[in-house]
């Protein structure tokens, strides 16, 4: 059905996190690969998920990190809260 990349426990809270790599940014900056189609289906396999949990959370959010690898430099991370 879907995948989630990382599923987080911080704070109190659940967080799902979405991860996107580029190495270059010829199509644009990793986290705006996230379309509207990925988003429902990153929805549908959450709810799945969340449906089957033995301790299924109170309080979750759905994130992105975004990680940007360009030749020559640092990898650049980039973690955006609450994308949905």
């Amino acid at each position: 059905m879907g995948e989630i990349d990382l599923i987080v426990w911080k704070d109190g809270a659940t967080h799902f996190v979405e991860v996107k790599t580029r190495r270059s940014l010829e199509f644009g900056y990793p986290e705006e690969s996230i379309s509207p189609t990925k988003l429902r289906k990153l929805t549908r396999t959450i709810e799945v998920y969340l449906g089957n949990a033995s301790d299924r959370p109170r309080n979750y959010q759905v994130d992105a990190l975004a990680i940007l690898i360009l030749d020559g430099k640092a990898p650049e991370f980039h973690y955006v809260e609450h994308i949905l």
